[in-house]
């Protein structure tokens, strides 16, 4: 997980949407998003290919991770308008199923 807050207000809030066991690791405290180390460090030892960024701000989450060769899928809570390049939308976290996650898989192994 990569975030601008504190990791342990983060996890809890992934562990009350039941999500929470998906993540072993919380980055961003210390080397926060929009630089590029933040990014590739949340990534360990995965190819950016490898790894989708969940999020709810189109810069931060989606298009500075896509910069930087990750998967995304963008939680638009807002009901924003995007373009369809932006990846997966979803409107909630919850929306979120393992046959998005595979798609994104299949994906990287035709890189």
């Amino acid at each position: 997980m990569l975030t601008n807050y504190f990791a342990l207000s983060q996890m809890n809030r992934l562990n009350n949407m039941r999500i929470g066991k998906y993540f072993i690791e919380c980055h961003g405290e210390h080397i926060i998003k929009l630089n590029r180390k933040a990014y590739l460090d949340a990534c360990g030892d995965k190819r950016p290919s490898e790894c989708v960024m969940i999020g709810d701000d189109i810069y931060l989450d989606i298009t500075r991770a896509r910069q930087e060769g990750l998967n995304t899928i963008f939680v638009n809570s807002k009901g924003l308008e995007v373009k369809p390049e932006i990846g997966i939308v979803v409107n909630s976290v919850e929306e979120i199923s393992k046959d998005m996650i595979s798609k994104l898989e299949e994906k990287d192994l035709e890189r």
